[in-house]
């Protein structure tokens, strides 16, 4: 048998060398993917925590404005001489009270709606991060099949080597 070729060992060569580079790409590729989700899910997860910091903040400032709201009722009934311990004043007071603590929870409600969605975010990032990598993953692993097999064609039937085989002899036609 005929020694290999230059020409057909540098071509081999080659082949091997840019399969390891898409392989190595590709890898690159998963562990990037692995790397933006997680970093999308940590800023979805302190988007979260704000949410609910602001949801405090403004039941704070609802319930302030409430106090506010009171008083003035109370000092504006209070100089036109009506009573503002009993009667109409009082369940007007318990009204203002009432309605304002809705507003309160409705406030704090939202707050965790939009928590839990901007959660719900941070998971769905790492499930697509996730996904991501293993697709570049699986990738990588055809680009080496296909590399190694190619490599190996090329090193069976290169010139001044072995010779692929003949294709086979078709079956003898009946009646003739």
């Amino acid at each position: 048998m005929a020694l290999v070729t230059p020409a057909a060992t540098a071509a081999l060569y080659t082949t091997l060398a840019a399969t390891a580079v898409s392989v190595h790409g590709q890898m690159q590729q998963a562990k990037n993917a692995r790397r933006v989700a997680s970093n999308n899910a940590a800023v979805a997860r302190l988007r979260a925590a704000d949410a609910i910091a602001r949801g405090g903040q403004a039941e704070v400032k609802r319930r302030r404005e409430i106090h506010q709201l009171l008083g003035a009722q109370t000092a504006a009934a209070g100089a036109s001489g009506a009573q503002v311990e009993s009667g109409s004043v009082l369940r007007l007071a318990d009204d203002v009270v009432a309605l304002g603590e809705l507003d309160v929870l409705t406030i704090r409600n939202n707050a965790q709606r939009e928590a839990q969605g901007l959660r719900t975010q941070a998971q769905a990032f790492l499930f697509e991060g996730a996904g991501r990598s293993q697709e570049a993953t699986f990738g990588a692993l055809g680009s080496a099949f296909t590399g190694a097999s190619t490599a190996f064609q090329m090193w069976k039937f290169a010139p001044g080597g072995r010779k692929p085989p003949p294709p086979p002899e078709e079956p003898p036609k009946e009646g003739t």
